[in-house]
């Protein structure tokens, strides 16, 4: 038996996110057409909606993936991502 908290759910996030953002601007000119980070900040939303309906949508899983997306709609949107917002997100929502 496995616990999925919500540690676990931010490492695989920063994980997914930072290795986009450096595996896309090994990419020539790449970073001249788009916004890296956007691109990695959406591509990590999406990925860890998949990872949680992989999961079955634990309890803490959920309410940390509420708060990644808070975070990282925060920085597709070009707002300061700050943790207490997302927290107090996550809290209305769950």
């Amino acid at each position: 038996m496995i616990s999925i908290s919500g540690y676990h759910i931010s490492i695989i996030a920063g994980f997914i996110f930072f290795t986009l953002r450096f595996g896309l601007a090994l990419v020539p000119n790449l970073g001249l057409i788009i916004n890296l980070k956007k691109l990695s900040a959406f591509a990590t939303i999406l990925v860890l909606m998949f990872y949680l309906f992989l999961l079955e949508f634990p309890i803490a899983g959920t309410r940390a993936t509420i708060m990644i997306i808070a975070f990282m709609i925060s920085i597709l949107l070009d707002f300061k991502a700050f943790s207490l917002n997302s927290l107090f997100v996550a809290i209305l929502i769950t």
